[in-house]
């Protein structure tokens, strides 16, 4: 038997491919009519779009290549895997065939028949199974691939169900994260006036009396509070006099003529545009951040 004998033989004992495709938007597979022959005596007249591996062709191209030929070249469609397999068989011309069913999803297109059949629909399994004029080889490979379908959507159906919890998780986080530092925050606009008070109340101290009991218990307390501070992720602003004005962490309440602005009522870019490269002449009240976060700025006058 000469070489091109052997590969016409081993390509009669031949596989059959088989595209079970699947409309995920109506649940249904397409079925299309063979006219009358050989194939048609042998396994019915309904079947699916396909045919046989020509020789050098992979799987994948032998599949694009039947379905441009059989139902046209603008059907769009994705490959899941073999889903089916029917056992092999001899035909009426003494080859052996072996039938592959792959589950392929159907994406848009319009379905152009070929002469090689005659007609074409759309059916649900159930009605696959219920209509005597399919084959059983038919409902078998419709039934197998229904069953990937739904193992397929259940499995995504987890997968969205743990994405949702997972996204819930990190909401709940953020929130607590979000609560937290609206906590922090109030509990630092609540404790920096008192913290004011007490550095009010040292700063005019007469020099004599600095290290009196009381002094010293009043910047023990201030200095514990802010410790708490620091625990909690604020930190005092640091500035100094004779810094350039910076409105993200400055506010210009007064110029150095006493003028009052009341810019603690403008926005950043306004008090940059009226204080640029102005510095600090006085702090009048210290800052603080909270993280990245400005939650009080420094109060100053500029010149």
């Amino acid at each position: 038997m000469t070489e091109q004998k052997k590969q016409e033989k081993i390509l009669e004992t031949a596989i059959g491919q088989k595209a079970i495709l699947f409309d995920p938007r109506t649940n249904k597979y397409l079925l299309v009519k063979a006219r009358a022959g050989k194939f048609v005596e042998e396994m019915g007249a309904w079947e699916f779009v396909g045919g046989r591996i020509h020789e050098g062709e992979s799987t994948v191209d032998a599949l694009a290549r039947e379905i441009a030929e059989e139902i046209g070249g603008s059907v769009d469609y994705g490959i899941t895997g073999i889903v089916a397999m029917r056992d092999p068989y001899a035909t009426k011309r003494g080859t052996t065939l072996t039938l592959v069913g792959y589950l392929m999803y159907y994406a848009g297109g319009d379905i152009v028949l070929s002469d090689e059949h005659e007609d074409h629909r759309w059916q649900t399994a159930e009605e696959i199974a219920q209509r005597a004029e399919y084959k059983q080889w038919v409902k078998d490979f419709v039934a197998q691939a229904d069953a990937t379908v739904e193992r397929i959507g259940a499995l995504e159906g987890w997968r969205r169900c743990m994405a949702d919890f997972d996204n819930y998780k990190k909401r709940q986080q953020q929130s607590q994260k979000e609560l937290a530092g609206y906590l922090i925050e109030k509990m630092v606009m609540d404790v920096v006036p008192v913290m004011d008070n007490f550095r009010s109340a040292t700063a005019h101290v007469p020099e004599q009396q600095k290290n009196s009991p009381w002094v010293v218990g009043i910047q023990y307390i201030e200095k514990q509070l802010e410790k708490i501070l620091e625990e909690n992720g604020v930190r005092m602003i640091s500035a100094q006099e004779g810094d350039t004005f910076d409105p993200k962490i400055h506010e210009a309440v007064s110029s150095g003529q006493g003028t009052e602005d009341n810019e603690q009522r403008t926005g950043n870019s306004e008090q940059e545009t009226r204080h640029k490269n102005q510095v600090v002449e006085k702090i009048v009240q210290r800052g603080y951040m909270l993280g990245e976060r400005v939650i009080r700025p420094v109060k100053v006058i500029v010149k």
